[in-house]
C-alpha cells in the first residue's frame, strides 16, 4: 500500500482543503458521550480516517487521542456518580 507523506497544513493563508483538520473536527463533533463502548466503536468505525489523519498531521492525531482520553475519563466519572 502506498504511504501518504506527512504534510504540513499550517499555512492559514492558503485556501487548500485541509483533510487532516476536517477529519479531526468531524471526529470531535460526533464523539459519543453515552458510554465507553460507543466511544470505542466511534474510534474503530473511523479507524481508517484516523490513520490517514495521523500520517498527514501527527500533532493533530495526538490532540485527537487526548480528546478521546478526556472523553473516556468524563464518561467514567459520570458513571461513577450514577
Amino acid at each position: 500500500m502506498a504511504s501518504i507523506p506527512i504534510m504540513d497544513f499550517t499555512d492559514k493563508k492558503s485556501k487548500r482543503f485541509d483533510i487532516a483538520d476536517n477529519i479531526y473536527q468531524t471526529m470531535l463533533v460526533f464523539m459519543p458521550e453515552q458510554s465507553i463502548e460507543n466511544l470505542e466503536s466511534h474510534y474503530l468505525d473511523n479507524k481508517k480516517a484516523v490513520e490517514t489523519m495521523r500520517r498527514m498531521n501527527p500533532g493533530l492525531y495526538d490532540k485527537l487521542i487526548l480528546a478521546f482520553k478526556a472523553k473516556k475519563k468524563e464518561i467514567l466519572e459520570k458513571d461513577t456518580k450514577d
